[in-house]
């Protein structure tokens, strides 16, 4: 299966132009930025998690949590594989090229929302759809064989009426090192559908968002970036 993937993977030895974000500051540069000794920390094990964890919720969308049972040294391992990855040689990279049919969800690519910008990203990701697919089959050929950020989304923003933030993550690179993320999402089957719960409504607070589908929010975000939830603002 061969992908083309336009300037792309990220090897280059000198600065072409497609990547060169020479632009005027824009209203969105001005945004805070969160520093991340300030994010509320919880011990899942402690008395008031559900309380704080809600909290957070509501203030944030973001929190940090502690006691959470994974060994240290499964994610001390899972960050060295991830640097592997990304290290391997680009002819290697592009054998896990995403194919169309993914929708931009499995194997190695840009991100499905660079084609809204004028200039191509620093930024290269790799993704398994955990179904038993033949796409993930597909992605897996490339991956060698030898305390954590929780971040709420649009759907659970939804689910909430808007009560639960999803805060915007913006990430900021580095000219001297690397940064590799590794995100786990979770979500419902595509054709399910999510609309505010019911909890959530009432006289002081109408539904704001209409029932949608994971694939309705991915296709909003791909052609309405930041914008995708006022696309299905009732």
């Amino acid at each position: 299966m061969e992908t083309k993937i336009k300037e792309f993977p990220l090897d280059f030895q000198t600065l072409p132009d497609s990547h060169s974000w020479n632009r005027p500051p824009t209203e969105e540069d001005s945004l805070p930025v969160c520093d991340e000794s300030h994010v509320p920390v919880i011990d899942l094990a402690g008395p008031r998690a559900i309380e704080l964890i809600r909290s957070a919720c509501e203030k944030w969308g973001v929190f940090r949590v502690i006691n959470h049972g994974i060994p240290l040294d499964l994610l001390d391992q899972a960050d060295s594989q991830t640097m592997k990855l990304f290290s391997l040689p680009a002819d290697r990279k592009i054998k896990a090229a995403r194919a169309p049919s993914s929708h931009g969800s499995t194997g190695y690519g840009e991100h499905t929302v660079s084609a809204l910008f004028p200039k191509q990203m620093w930024y290269e990701s790799y993704s398994i759809l955990g179904d038993g697919s033949p796409l993930m089959e597909h992605a897996i050929k490339v991956w060698p064989h030898h305390e954590d950020d929780l971040f709420l989304g649009d759907l659970v923003h939804i689910l909430t009426n808007g009560r639960f933030k999803n805060i915007l993550h913006r990430v900021l690179v580095d000219k001297d090192k690397s940064r590799a993320s590794r995100a786990y999402f979770y979500r419902p089957p595509k054709e399910v559908k999510i609309s505010p719960a019911s909890k959530m409504v009432d006289d002081s607070h109408p539904t704001i968002y209409k029932a949608v589908s994971w694939d309705d929010v991915l296709s909003a975000k791909a052609k309405y970036l930041d914008k995708a939830l006022e696309s299905i603002n009732i």
